[in-house]
């Protein structure tokens, strides 16, 4: 049975670097002489497309933990942020600034009672005060058809259709919690009283005197609520015959 010395060679580690094994047999016969095999080391742990790939890597990496760290510094700012922004709106001598548009006037109020109305554009409000944007661009309204008796006990269905705007803005948000509404129901009573005022012919003929009455009954009612009617058209207007009346018999 043949033994052998196992002797090995390790050369300096390089990107060539070998490793060296001598098989020698003690048994002989010994013609063969030693054996030897090269045994190649791991050359791919140590390529430079493996390092670089290494690299690489370690280096996605790091650049994922620095913006995932940015990302979570960002959020905890903007959470300070507003956080802080709240409690500082609690403090009564940090204002706030408000921007009013080019067709709005702002009513200035502290508590209940008014400060001032404001033209267009950047305004500055404490806490204590509240700022009230009033729109004074006109806005259409429509009364439906309705039966109005007339002066000479005639009957006629109309439909009303106009338009209307803010003209005091501090009295539109003080005097009413809903000012075009208190309009509505103000035309509602005038239009009626109106009507009996002319004859049916006038109404169907010639509608704008009947509109233009109209107008100057509720105007004096629409500025107690800081509002005017700008226009009113009578449409839709139609004879419904006339109010018999009774008479009593002659004893």
């Amino acid at each position: 049975m043949a033994q052998a010395i196992l002797a090995s060679s390790r050369l300096p580690r390089s990107s060539t670097s070998k490793e060296l094994v001598f098989l020698w047999p003690l048994d002989p016969p010994f013609a063969a002489g030693p054996t030897f095999s090269w045994t190649a080391a791991s050359e791919a742990e140590s390529s430079p497309a493996r390092r670089a790939s290494n690299l690489l890597t370690e280096i996605m990496a790091n650049s994922f933990d620095v913006l995932a760290g940015v990302a979570v510094e960002l959020a905890l700012i903007v959470l300070a942020g507003m956080v802080l922004q709240r409690i500082l709106g609690k403090l009564s001598f940090v204002p706030s600034r408000i921007k009013l548009l080019p067709f709005n006037r702002g009513v200035l109020l502290k508590g209940d009672s008014v400060v001032k109305v404001v033209e267009p554009g950047y305004h500055w409000v404490t806490p204590s005060q509240s700022l009230v944007p009033v729109d004074m661009r006109t806005k259409p309204f429509q009364i439906s058809a309705r039966e109005l008796l007339t002066a000479n006990d005639g009957v006629i269905r109309a439909s009303f259709g106009g338009e209307y705007r803010v003209s005091d803005p501090q009295l539109y948000v003080t005097q009413s919690s809903d000012a075009f509404g208190a309009l509505y129901v103000a035309l509602e009573k005038v239009i009626p009283s109106t009507s009996v005022e002319f004859e049916t012919d006038i109404i169907l003929n010639s509608p704008s005197l009947f509109a233009e009455r109209i107008v100057e009954l509720i105007e004096p009612r629409a500025a107690q609520y800081g509002l005017r009617v700008t226009s009113l058209e009578v449409s839709n207007s139609i004879s419904l015959g006339w109010v018999m009346k009774h008479v009593e018999p002659e004893r």
